[in-house]
């Protein structure tokens, strides 16, 4: 998104926001655009985190927790998370 539209858009109350929950069970993205007086949900999504990836509330393995991280995040349309 160009720094001019980018402006626009900030002018206009709009933004986005890109929100990301890390449970036990699953990993949710949601993607909000908000508007002056509205929000709608751009996107959203779940992955399940494979049994035993935490043991006494720590992971077990941080690479494959970073992999379903960007995985979660990929599943976003691209040219969203170009804009803010």
């Amino acid at each position: 998104m160009s720094l001019l539209s980018n402006f626009i858009a900030r002018a206009k109350g709009e933004s986005l926001t890109l929100g990301i929950d890390v449970g036990h069970f699953s990993i949710k993205t949601v993607l909000v655009h908000h508007r002056l007086k509205s929000k709608k949900i751009i996107a959203l999504s779940e992955q399940r985190i494979p049994e035993g990836s935490f043991s006494n509330g720590e992971m077990n393995n941080q690479i494959q927790m970073r992999s379903l991280l960007q995985s979660a995040v990929d599943l976003i349309p691209s040219h969203y998370l170009d804009k803010d």
